[in-house]
């Protein structure tokens, strides 16, 4: 039989401010720097958020929340099953 290969890779993380507390609702752009496609996200009550479908490639992803300075990673590449902690004052 045929094995289908998945491709795309899943961005999970969380968002806490300067204090490590988790930040609920805040807006996540993961943006891919060689296309401009933006996908979009927000954080659940406990800060975790999921961009799912990421295919490889590199990518900046920011955060951004009323009341707080945008933070984010300036840019990282692949995204298979990666992992990333964003910090916003």
């Amino acid at each position: 039989g045929v094995v289908a290969q998945t491709t795309t890779g899943t961005l999970v993380g969380n968002v806490v401010d300067e204090q490590n507390q988790p930040l609920p609702d805040v807006l996540i752009r993961v943006k891919n720097l060689s296309n401009g496609f933006t996908y979009v996200s927000r954080t659940r009550s406990e800060g975790l958020y999921r961009v799912e479908f990421l295919p490889p490639g590199t990518y900046q992803v920011t955060a951004e929340k009323d009341g707080f300075q945008p933070g984010g990673i300036d840019q990282f590449t692949g995204v298979l099953n990666a992992t990333r902690e964003i910090r916003i004052p």
